[in-house]
């Protein structure tokens, strides 16, 4: 036997006298209210009342009356009907879904937040007459809640008018048992500071309703009219206009509609369901929506104290049961004709993504064509100015080995004669230079680093003696000075260069000379 998953839910709905904080149990198929809290906070909100506190004075009155009740946040989900609670407690103009999450973040610190989004739409045709009437539609896809709002201009412009709140409608359309397949509902949900109002196509005889064909808000407090029959004229007066909103887009008319059903914290006036039953012709009926889901509530916490009123917490229960059923509901507002427009579009989308996929793969493939050809060029210039270089190369080794084949010849002809008779007339002789009779040569040494026929064998001479001037002659330096010189224009030389030189005084100057060959 397979244990059944509990699932908890809670919707948090932000009016403009109180917070609901509602808290819902998954258990199966079955519903239970396990928590509820209601926060009143309109007393904080009187003037210069809440200016003077720190920014977290409201979150931190909310979580010491939510722990009171020992109510923890699962799964949380907001809303809110009242912009200017969030508006005055941030005090920055951010938007309204900034501002929610802001708070709810204030309120849970670490835990998860339901992402909700909010964009803009409008029916065309439906009357502007009142400065603060919304037009929406609602949307509940996976796991994410999507409200597609239009706001009038005067609330796009930072005007404190209040927002809509659609997820107690949500709670109707998703819990309607009767009608047979195809059957039009109408729900009105009422509140003392507004309607919403929607019409709702049942796609199965078993299964609630699953898509949500019109909706249509207007903000305006129902509780301004002086008498009874005034509210009952005023609620009827919005009606009447959405059903003209809706014969216009939809070409439906109040016939084509088989059910009318009422919410909200005035359903239960007898006399307004009356009422607009014999002015609609229709039997509207009173919608209660804890009965019609069949949800419990807790015994255990009502005993403690827990008071639960259904028409008040209606929106925060519609929060939570949205979050658990995450039931898709589909929208259609346009005519047959708009839907082939946009299929039109969609397929001439689809047609330029395919083109722009098609001129992609043909941009890249010139792309690496060209990029290959340059390369080829590139190799190919390459390789023939490697080979000019090889073959100038080639000539230049040939005379170098030539060259240093002839200079071997001499260093070994230098060092048989040093070797064998080393005399002041040989060294004179092979270099072609005389040595000065200040001049004492006492060694000199003949380089054969790498041997006489190495490429690699550069120096070939050392010359170590001293210069001792006679008394009136010459500077001993430049008699040794003028020696190098000599030694400089020998053929073969590259160069001489002194790599020790020593004056010991009278006219003395010890040297060490070495000779480099090409």
């Amino acid at each position: 036997m397979t244990r059944k998953r509990k699932i908890t839910a809670t919707g948090i709905d932000i009016g403009i006298d109180a917070i609901k904080v509602v808290q819902v149990v998954k258990h199966g198929k079955s519903f239970l209210i396990s928590n509820c809290a209601l926060i009143p906070i309109k007393e904080y909100l009187k003037e210069g009342k809440l200016i003077h506190q720190p920014p977290k004075f409201l979150a931190r009155m909310v979580k010491a009356d939510l722990s009171r009740s020992k109510l923890r946040m699962q799964n949380p989900a907001i809303t809110t009907s009242a912009e200017d609670v969030l508006y005055k407690y941030f005090f920055v103009p951010k938007s309204v879904k900034e501002r929610m999450v802001s708070f709810l973040n204030l309120i849970l610190s670490s835990q998860n937040i339901n992402d909700i989004n909010f964009g803009f739409s409008r029916i065309e045709g439906v009357s502007r007459r009142e400065k603060n009437e919304l037009v929406m539609v609602a949307l509940v896809r996976n796991d994410t809640l999507e409200f597609i709002h239009k706001f009038h201009e005067g609330l796009v412009q930072g005007m404190n008018h209040s927002v809509p709140r659609p997820l107690a409608l949500y709670n109707l359309i998703t819990i309607m048992k009767e009608g047979t397949e195809g059957a039009l509902h109408f729900c009105a949900d009422i509140s003392n500071d507004g309607l919403d109002m929607a019409i709702v196509a049942k796609a199965n005889a078993e299964k609630p309703a699953s898509r949500l064909v019109f909706f249509r808000s207007v903000r305006r407090k129902i509780t301004e009219e002086n008498t009874t029959q005034g509210t009952y004229h005023a609620i009827h007066d919005e009606i009447q206009q959405t059903l003209m909103a809706c014969r216009r887009e939809l070409k439906l008319s109040v016939f084509d509609i088989s059910h009318f059903w009422v919410s909200g914290e005035r359903c239960s006036d007898k006399g307004l369901t009356g009422y607009l039953g014999e002015r609609l012709n229709k039997d509207v009926r009173a919608l209660d929506t804890i009965e019609a889901v069949g949800i419990k509530v807790s015994d255990k916490k009502r005993a403690r104290g827990m008071n639960y009123d259904p028409r008040s917490m209606a929106v925060a229960t519609g929060l939570a049961l949205g979050s658990l059923n995450r039931m898709p509901v589909y929208m259609r507002l346009v005519s047959r004709l708009t839907e082939i427009k946009d299929r039109a579009k969609r397929n001439l989308r689809y047609l330029k993504i395919a083109m722009f996929f098609v001129l992609a793969t043909a941009g890249m493939t010139l792309y690496y064509s060209y990029s290959g050809m340059k390369v080829y060029k590139d190799n190919a210039a390459k390789a023939e100015n490697a080979l000019s270089a090889y073959i100038n190369n080639e000539g230049r080794l040939v005379g170098i080995a030539e060259g240093q084949r002839k200079l071997g010849g001499q260093l070994k002809k230098l060092k048989d004669i040093c070797d064998k008779d080393f005399s002041y007339a040989a060294l004179v002789k092979l270099l072609d230079v005389k040595i000065p009779t200040d001049i004492t040569l006492k060694n000199v040494d003949i380089m054969t680093v790498g041997g006489f026929q190495s490429l690699g064998s550069s120096r070939w001479l050392r010359l170590e003696g001293e210069v001792k001037a006679t008394e009136g002659g010459d500077n001993p330096l430049e008699i040794l000075k003028s020696y190098v010189t000599n030694l400089e224009g020998v053929k073969g030389f590259k160069g001489v260069s002194f790599r020790e030189i020593k004056e010991l005084g009278n006219r003395t100057v010890t040297f060490h000379i070495e000779c480099v060959t090409d």
